[in-house]
């Protein structure tokens, strides 16, 4: 949680992206294109506000403007990696339930041929 203060414009920056981020998870994952789509362009409209916000202070808005890509940078690979290991925990659980379901035919089958004296 940020700590929001009245005269830290950073501060109200860092509040709304972590509600963005927020809605980013629970709302629009990853992967589907019109989310991804949707996510560019909240991530593009807020560049734009950090722009017209920083426009009066432009020595800052260069620093400001790399930082802003660095943190957009920085949040795009620790989504695509939290997409990742989703991925990789919904091919276990499918693996754990293929691998189920063939044991349970090979003992259906084994009882079978039990009954059947094979």
């Amino acid at each position: 949680m940020t700590d929001l203060t009245r005269g830290n414009t950073e501060s109200w920056f860092e509040t709304i992206w972590d509600a963005l981020h927020g809605y980013r998870e629970d709302c629009i994952p990853e992967g589907d294109g019109a989310y991804d789509d949707q996510w560019s362009d909240i991530c593009t409209a807020m560049a734009w506000i950090r722009e017209e916000f920083d426009e009066d202070r432009p020595a800052q808005q260069a620093d400001r403007t790399l930082h802003y890509t660095d943190d957009v940078l920085a949040d795009l690979v620790h989504h695509s990696i939290k997409h990742h290991q989703r991925q990789l925990n919904f091919i276990k659980w499918h693996h754990e339930l293929e691998e189920k379901k063939e044991r349970e035919r090979i003992d259906s089958l084994q009882k079978l041929q039990k009954s059947l004296n094979l």
